[in-house]
This record gives C-alpha cells, structure tokens and sequence, in this order.
C-alpha cells in the first residue's frame, strides 16, 4: 500500500493500531488493531456505519476489546523496542482499501476504504466479530 495515499485520519488510525498492538505486548499489528482504532477515534465513521448497518457500536467495542485481551504475547528480551510488523492479513486489507478507493475514483484512501478492506478481506477473528 502507498502510505502517500491516506488520508490524515486513515494514518492516524494506522498509528493508532500499531500503538495498541506496542500496548498489548502482540507481535504484530492485527486486523482487530486497526478496527480498534477506527471504532475509538471521535465522531467515528465507523460506529455511524455500523450503526446504520444494525450493530451496535458499543458491543462492538467490547467484543474488540475481549479479542484484542485474547491476542498472543510477546514481552520480555526477545521482543526488540520499536519493533512491530503488519501481519499478512492486515496487509492484505489495507491493499484491499486502496484498491476500493482507486474503484470509486478517489484520490486518497479514507477511513470507510479501510472499514471496507477489513469487511472484503477479513481475518479469522473478525470473521467471528462479524457474523456475531
């Protein structure tokens, strides 16, 4: 994915993730960061479409947060500060989210183009959040 292209608020969500994953002690920044993220920024897109998508925002939370608690760990010498990698799964939504913004001609990758990689090109986990 070409960083260049994000809009302000889809890098800060990205940041975001890769904090919360710095937080939890996970190796790698999951799909479950980045949706975190996008639920947790103020006057959230997200929750508006889940909303309107008959979910409610805030069970939807909880259950990020019981996923994100479930997430394996890493603390300890083996883990080297600053060192965090985006998992496989994750890439492949953020390409997903550009290739959505590039099918409706838009310039820059927004916040619903990363909400739509994530639902087109879910992992596991938010598989089970979704069907839920």
């Amino acid at each position: 994915m070409n960083m260049q292209k994000l809009t302000q608020k889809s890098l800060e969500s990205i940041q975001l993730a890769q904090t919360t994953a710095t937080e939890y002690g996970n190796p790698q920044v999951e799909q479950i960061h980045l949706l975190s993220s996008l639920l947790s920024q103020e006057q959230s897109l997200t929750r508006e479409l889940m909303q309107k998508c008959g979910v409610d925002p805030e069970s939807l939370s909880r259950a990020v947060q019981q996923a994100l608690s479930a997430l394996p760990r890493v603390s300890g010498g083996g883990r080297e500060a600053d060192k965090i990698y985006v998992s496989r799964e994750l890439d492949l939504a953020l390409n997903e989210a550009e290739k959505q913004a590039e099918q409706m001609r838009d310039e820059y990758v927004s916040v619903e183009h990363l909400m739509l990689g994530l639902i087109e090109k879910p992992d596991a986990t938010l598989k089970r959040l979704f069907a839920a």
